[in-house]
């Protein structure tokens, strides 16, 4: 397996387990997308964007550990 497609498979796991709408705001944060605007796209308050992102990045501390996790 490369290289690339080994970085593919673990990023594939790791968003996993979370669901569509946390997936989504970590992806869209990650881009570059600020709380606010986040919260504009999906219909939500900015407290709850930041909960969701909270809640999505503990999922995927307790899924896997051993993961070197930058936000």
């Amino acid at each position: 397996m490369s290289e690339e497609a080994g970085v593919r498979d673990k990023l594939e796991r790791v968003l996993a387990v979370l669901d569509d709408v946390e997936r989504d705001l970590l992806l869209q944060q990650a881009a570059g997308y600020s709380t606010r605007e986040l919260a504009d796209a999906h219909g939500f308050t900015e407290g709850s964007v930041r909960v969701k992102l909270s809640v999505a990045r503990r999922k995927i501390r307790n899924a896997f550990p051993g993961l070197d996790w930058q936000p």
